[in-house]
């Protein structure tokens, strides 16, 4: 068995992303990344990952969250049905519930390379046609985007990226500016801190929490 064109194109845009721009694909080895050392990862074709001890933390991390991810999206392509509409055959029906839909389409025809290219539309009141379409080549965000949309989650429970970094700004100055606090009470605002750091990453790179950049609602909640 070998790994289709389909998902060794996202592997590697996915783990160009995530900073190894290296790879290589072998039929019989599978995917390589970094080829040139000797201690190479690798993704076999079976969709295990094969790697050595000091490459437990990235692995762990990263290689296996982006695996497990791209695994999700080909799985979902490759049994979707296509689009019956005119003008949209291009697209295919990942996944549809409460008169919404998340569908996607494959770039690389297209000259783009980014892989899948999603968008959730809401069916027209005759079902004739799809209506108010929201884009994003991120998968993770066109999930979320259905489930909200479709009626699955509550907006009104979510917060948004901008929300999410204000509530980081001040636990972090609650934290330091309340010693009072019990050892429970600190380890409680830490586990959020750390919650909010995993959803949004760049927040941690930065060393000035006051100064942080709050981003313009985009219409897509996380």
């Amino acid at each position: 068995m070998v790994m289709s064109e389909l998902k060794q194109r996202l592997l590697k845009i996915e783990l160009a992303r995530l900073g190894f721009p290296d790879t290589q694909y072998d039929n019989e080895r599978g995917l390589l990344i970094n080829p040139s050392n000797e201690r190479v990862m690798r993704v076999m074709n079976n969709g295990e990952i094969s790697y050595y001890g000091e490459h437990d933390y990235i692995v762990l991390n990263h290689i296996f969250p982006a695996v497990k991810k791209i695994n999700e999206a080909v799985a979902a392509w490759e049994n979707a049905p296509a689009v019956k509409f005119e003008g949209l055959s291009n697209y295919r029906i990942l996944s549809e519930y409460n008169n919404t839909v998340l569908a996607a389409r494959d770039d690389s025809e297209r000259g783009y390379d980014h892989g899948l290219f999603y968008t959730t539309w809401e069916y027209s009141n005759d079902r004739a046609g799809f209506l108010h379409g929201h884009y994003t080549s991120s998968y993770e965000a066109a999930k979320e985007d259905f489930a909200v949309r479709c009626g699955l989650i509550n907006r009104y429970r979510m917060f948004n990226e901008t929300e999410l970094k204000l509530i980081h700004q001040g636990l972090v100055h609650l934290g330091a500016n309340y010693p009072h606090f019990t050892s429970e009470q600190m380890t409680n605002v830490g586990k959020i801190i750390e919650k909010i750091e995993l959803i949004i990453p760049a927040i941690k790179e930065r060393s000035v929490y006051e100064s942080h950049e709050l981003v313009p609602e985009d219409g897509l909640e996380i």
